[in-house]
């Protein structure tokens, strides 16, 4: 029988017994609600049989879970000593597999290969570390021919920043990723209580469906992203150094577009339409 994790008690003796203790340089805040779990994995849509990818499953709560579904686990842990600890949350041979690295490193798609069977596809399944949510949501969707569906519990500002609408406050660079790459299907914002140790901040777990097409918006989003790098000049400034002059004015007319806008006054189709008149 396999120990419980679900409340900040029976979390805490696991750690006082194993000698760990969360790091704050990689993000360890760790999801003891057992009830946040729970609605996680249903919001997460997870099935019986289904091959998850759990990146960053620390001690295991949400592994527990996952498993306890009947799901099976890929789960990649940076950290050397939760990853050697997880095996102890499966009994059943093959419903586990935990791969100790770096998920911004490690091969994703050659380790998924290896678990999936054929026209099978993944789900993923995660509590991603704040400080390289942006980075490892990259890596994600450039799973897309694999995974359907990715489901992340994050820091709630970025959330907010991934839901962005033109006009917002948040929106910005992350917002037209967003857009171009992940169409969100549900959310809830998750209190920082329901961490050990609390962090400073709320979350929000968001369940998002992949969008085969996105890579077709490369290019859109590689401009948007050279205009971000000087959000506050006006985008005739921001693209000058990137374009012949005429080209751009002349792209710049046909959409009739006026130079003098801002990055974050652009939605992803504007974007487009300009990348589609310039050369890559």
């Amino acid at each position: 029988m396999t120990e419980r994790l679900y409340r900040p008690t029976d979390l805490s003796h696991f750690l006082r017994r194993s000698g760990f203790a969360p790091l704050r340089s990689l993000s360890q805040n760790f999801l003891v609600d057992g009830n946040v779990i729970r609605k996680s994995c249903d919001v997460a849509e997870v099935k019986e049989g289904e091959l998850i990818l759990e990146i960053g499953p620390g001690p295991g709560a949400l592994t527990q879970e996952l498993l306890a579904r009947g799901c099976r686990v890929l789960a990649v842990e940076l950290d050397q000593g939760y990853a050697s600890a997880l095996p102890r949350l499966s009994s059943k041979e093959g419903q586990l597999t935990v791969v100790q690295g770096d998920a911004l490193k490690l091969p994703l798609e050659a380790l998924l290969r290896q678990q999936l069977c054929t026209g099978e596809k993944a789900k993923v399944v995660a509590n991603l570390p704040y400080h390289i949510t942006s980075p490892l949501l990259e890596r994600l969707v450039a799973l897309t021919p694999l995974v359907t569906t990715v489901s992340i519990l994050l820091q709630k500002e970025v959330g907010e920043m991934l839901l962005g609408q033109v006009g917002s406050r948040s929106f910005g660079l992350l917002s037209l990723f967003a857009e171009a790459h992940l169409l969100p299907l549900s959310s809830f914002i998750v209190s920082r209580n329901c961490f050990l140790p609390s962090p400073r901040v709320d979350s929000i777990f968001l369940h998002l469906q992949l969008r085969e097409e996105g890579v077709k918006k490369a290019p859109a989003l590689k401009m948007a992203r050279q205009a971000f790098r000087h959000r506050r000049k006006m985008i005739g400034g921001s693209l000058a150094g990137h374009y012949p002059k005429d080209l751009l004015h002349r792209a710049f007319e046909s959409l009739k577009l006026s130079p003098t806008r801002r990055p974050e006054e652009l939605d992803l189709a504007t974007w487009q339409a300009l990348a589609a008149l310039l050369p890559a």
